[in-house]
This record gives C-alpha cells, sequence and structure tokens, in this order.
C-alpha cells in the first residue's frame, strides 16, 4: 500500500482478508509515524515512510495507491517500472497528459494498471449495461448524473487543494463520465460546463454536458457544495431508469424503471461489496497478464479507458474556463495495461 488512507481498509485490507489469492505485506506512508500506526492497526506485517521501500520489496507482487491524486500518476508508473501490477484510486492522474504516460509505461512493463472504478463490477451496474444492450426499453437517449457530497472547505484537505489533485471533478465527477462512456459505449465528441471555484482554484462544484454520437448526451452534476443522493437516470425511448447509490451499491441502492405506459417496477439487486469484485478482477487480470500481458481496458474497442476518461475530464475544465463548447480528441487505440 502506498498511502494509509481512509479508503484503504474498505477498498483493499478488508476485502483482502476475505481471500485467500492476496495478502497486504507493507504500507508506507510520508506522514510521521503514520504507516506504523496504520500497519499496527490492520495487522500489516511491515512499514516505511518511503514508498520507494515497497517498489523495492521482493515480496510484493502489487501495489495499491491511494495518496494525494496529484501524486498518482507518478507512482502508477514508477510500479510499473519496477514491476508490479497497480491498482489505483480513482482519479488515477488528473490529466490526459498523464494519463498517457500511464499507458505507456503499462505496455511497456507487462503489468496491470487498474483504476479503481470499482462500481462497475458490482452485479448492479451490470443489471443497468443489461437494460441498456438489450434496448427492450429502445435506445439509450440521455443519461443525467448527481454525484454530491457536502464538504466543508478545508484548504489542507487533499479533496479541496488544487495542489493536490482536488475538486469535486476529479474526485465526484469522474464516475458519472466514466459510467456515462461506457454506458454508451462511445467516447464523447464535445463538452460544455461551468465551475464554482474555492479559494486554492479547486472546483467546488461543475455543472458539465458532453454530447455523443448520435446526438445522444450525458449531463454531470457533481459538487462539494450540496448534499443530494448519488444518482444516474436514463432516458430511453420508452422508459426512464433511475439508479440511487451507483457508487456503492452494499451500502444501499435502487433501480426504478418507469415506463411511459404502465406501471414502474423498483427493485434491487443482490450482492457483495463493491471493493469485492473489483479485488476480484483485479487479481485475475494480474495471472491472467503473467501469461499473456495486459488485458485491454473497459473501453471494449475504443481506445484507452483511462486516457479517454481524463481526455473528457480535461475537456470539461477548459470548457469551464472559456465558456466555449470544446471538442475532444478520441484516445489512442492502443489500450495494452489499463
Amino acid at each position: 500500500m502506498i498511502g494509509a488512507s481512509s479508503i484503504g481498509p474498505a477498498a483493499l485490507l478488508e476485502p483482502a482478508a476475505r481471500r485467500d489469492d492476496v495478502s497486504v505485506v507493507r504500507v508506507a506512508a510520508r506522514r510521521a509515524g503514520a504507516a506504523e500506526r496504520y500497519a499496527s492497526a490492520w495487522n500489516v506485517p511491515k512499514s516505511s515512510s518511503r514508498y520507494e521501500d515497497v517498489l523495492a520489496d521482493r515480496e510484493v507482487d502489487a501495489v495499491y495507491i491511494s495518496n494525494a491524486a496529484v501524486d498518482h500518476a507518478r507512482w502508477t508508473i514508477e510500479a510499473l517500472q519496477a514491476g508490479k501490477h497497480v491498482l489505483c484510486e480513482k482519479p488515477i492522474a488528473v490529466s490526459r497528459e498523464e494519463a498517457g504516460a500511464i499507458r505507456r509505461a503499462a505496455s511497456a512493463s507487462g503489468r496491470v494498471a487498474m483504476e479503481g472504478f470499482h462500481y462497475r463490477f458490482h452485479p448492479l451496474f451490470g443489471a443497468i449495461g443489461d437494460l441498456v444492450r438489450s434496448e427492450r426499453l429502445g435506445p439509450l437517449d440521455a443519461i443525467r448524473s448527481t454525484v454530491n457530497g457536502k464538504r466543508a472547505y478545508d484548504p489542507a484537505s487533499i479533496l479541496q487543494s488544487k495542489p493536490a489533485g482536488g475538486g469535486a471533478l476529479l474526485h465526484n465527477g469522474v464516475y458519472a463520465v466514466h459510467w456515462s462512456r461506457l454506458l454508451f459505449d462511445a467516447e464523447p465528441l464535445t463538452a460544455r460546463a461551468s465551475q464554482r471555484l474555492n479559494p486554492t482554484g479547486a472546483d467546488s462544484d461543475t455543472a458539465a454536458e458532453l454530447e455523443f454520437p448520435g446526438g445522444r448526451s450525458a449531463i454531470v452534476h457533481c459538487s462539494f457544495d450540496r448534499d443530494d443522493p448519488v444518482s444516474v437516470t436514463l432516458s430511453f425511448a420508452s422508459a426512464q431508469v433511475v439508479a440511487t447509490g451507483v457508487i456503492a451499491p452494499h451500502l444501499g441502492h435502487s433501480l426504478r424503471v418507469v415506463p411511459d405506459v404502465g406501471p414502474s417496477t423498483v427493485m434491487t439487486v443482490a450482492g457483495a461489496s463493491s471493493f469485492d469484485y473489483q479485488l476480484a478482477e483485479f487479481a485475475r487480470r494480474a495471472a491472467a497478464a503473467a501469461g499473456t500481458g495486459p488485458e485491454p481496458a473497459a473501453a471494449y474497442g475504443r481506445g484507452d479507458d483511462i486516457e479517454g476518461n481524463l481526455a473528457a475530464i480535461d475537456a470539461i475544465r477548459l470548457a469551464a474556463s472559456t465558456g466555449e463548447v470544446e471538442e475532444i480528441t478520441p484516445a489512442e487505440a492502443e489500450r495494452d495495461g489499463s
């Protein structure tokens, strides 16, 4: 583990404890004494204040990264170059340029680099995807996503400091951009956006619209200034589908189908923690890469998934600053290591 983070127990330590093929053997954190306290609390055998110690440890096959977002790309690349597979908390990078560097490092190393969009491995998202692909409600025309969570302004917080890679778009909105790309099975063409910035220059609120091929659109609202349930509304030709709790379904969710004609239905989808599914998929990809090289991204042939998501994020930020509609250049076709 690089970073003694608050998300680490739910995202890695607890799921690993439920598996017999994953052991967490070392944690590193730069804050004085943080790694030692973390290791003691969670029974991790080794700890240190140097990230380099993790990369030099021959017992370490893979690295989980959860330090400040601005440092994610650097340590993802260094871990790949050290021969380690990488599972990195989102955002795995803060720009498309960094994402491209990760793609190249993963391809050169023959190791897996996976971004921590754990929601996509839960059966809830599988059920949503099945509704889209089946077209039994007609084609999907529009997606509206709200990913808000009120946070009191704290310039020392890595989630709210621009120099640390903070902001609502990078920490909340990235989810909505990602699932919009997956559900449309396409890359956005243009972005328009507005943002409210905090005193560090990070966004505390972002509203964006992404145009997809065929005149389809994804509207994204992400904010640290207000609380709303995380929700996704899918507009089909003959119905609307509203999903709540999409990011962490194990904490509570619902899936409501509202047809144009007839009664609505509400359901839930049974499943374990989304982090359990993510770790299982990461372990599977790492094992597969040992014999055949890294598996392709979840972008299904459109290009590198990590780079594609950050391309859209960059365009949203640019559109917010210029007030113009900004075009998005597709990511490169090479997908190795994503």
